[in-house]
């Protein structure tokens, strides 16, 4: 239990961004909201974010800033005025990069101030759950029935962030043909940039419906409602893999040697399966893989 006779009134907690890494703050954020039940507490994010801030029990009240150049001063000053318009007795800098300790300038001297994730959580604490996010999923009943989902699937994300397409495995195509061929669905739910990739793939693309009946990405929260009822999910170093581990799916993660998924905590909770460079990492051992853990 918490030792409540030394408990912060105004906690702030700063987590600006990207997507994935959004997510995997929402463990800590949990933490500290375990040891500090009786505070108040206020997340600070861009605006692309707040609904997620906004779901999560933890958080009592979510404020944004825009991430813009720091010569743009006028965003510099809707920052402070931002931070300062409160009183924070501690603030947790889970962002922790040259713009946010800026931020340290702006709250009192005697503030205790902590940078990074790992020091927020504290020594041997897990930083990846993975039954973080249940609380962010919207029930997904209609949108599978729409789209013709009716038996079990599995959930691949074959996708990344425009910027970041060296962290697409090339084979989902050959992957989807072959889990096919044994009897499983496959499912994606693509962002806007990974549309037409998907649509050439053997695997029902999940899209809805705006009041035009136009077709259009599902939403963050859906996303996790259908990774709640996948049978299993397949992706790349991503957002929305995260998402799937996060929110207590079985999977497995492809990794390159862009990044160590130790920098990310997904391996506390999946298997990953890792090369050199993507296209070394045959669509074979992937499938051996999956279909290994399928039949358990």
């Amino acid at each position: 239990m918490p030792d409540r006779s030394d408990q912060p009134g105004d906690i702030l907690i700063i987590k600006l961004g990207a997507f994935g890494d959004v997510l995997i703050a929402q463990e800590t954020i949990r933490v500290i909201r375990d040891r500090h039940p009786d505070s108040h507490i206020t997340a600070m994010t861009t605006p692309a974010y707040a609904y997620i801030m906004r779901r999560n029990p933890a958080i009592n009240r979510t404020i944004t800033v825009q991430r813009k150049h720091r010569l743009l001063f006028w965003h510099l000053l809707r920052a402070r005025k931002a931070i300062t318009q409160r009183q924070y007795d501690r603030v947790y800098d889970l962002q922790a990069s040259s713009r946010t300790r800026l931020f340290r300038r702006w709250v009192r001297s005697d503030v205790a101030w902590t940078d990074g994730i790992i020091p927020a959580l504290g020594e041997g604490v897990p930083w990846f759950s993975n039954n973080a996010l249940g609380w962010l999923a919207d029930p997904v009943e209609q949108l599978l029935a729409d789209n013709h989902v009716d038996q079990p699937f599995i959930l691949l994300v074959p996708g990344s962030s425009a910027n970041n397409a060296y962290k697409r495995w090339p084979f989902y195509n050959e992957l989807a043909e072959r889990l096919s061929e044994a009897g499983y669905l496959c499912v994606t739910a693509p962002g806007p940039d990974e549309i037409e990739d998907c649509r050439a793939m053997q695997a029902t693309m999940l899209m809805v419906r705006d009041e035009d009946g136009r077709a259009k990405p599902v939403s963050i929260p859906q996303l996790a409602g259908v990774a709640q009822k996948a049978l299993y999910a397949i992706g790349n170093d991503t957002g929305p893999t995260h998402l799937a581990a996060l929110i207590g799916t079985p999977g497995v993660a492809l990794f390159g040697s862009f990044t160590f998924p130790q920098q990310v905590g997904i391996d506390q909770v999946w298997p990953v399966l890792q090369a050199e460079q993507l296209d070394q990492l045959t669509v074979q051992e992937v499938l051996d893989h999956v279909l290994s853990k399928l039949s358990r």
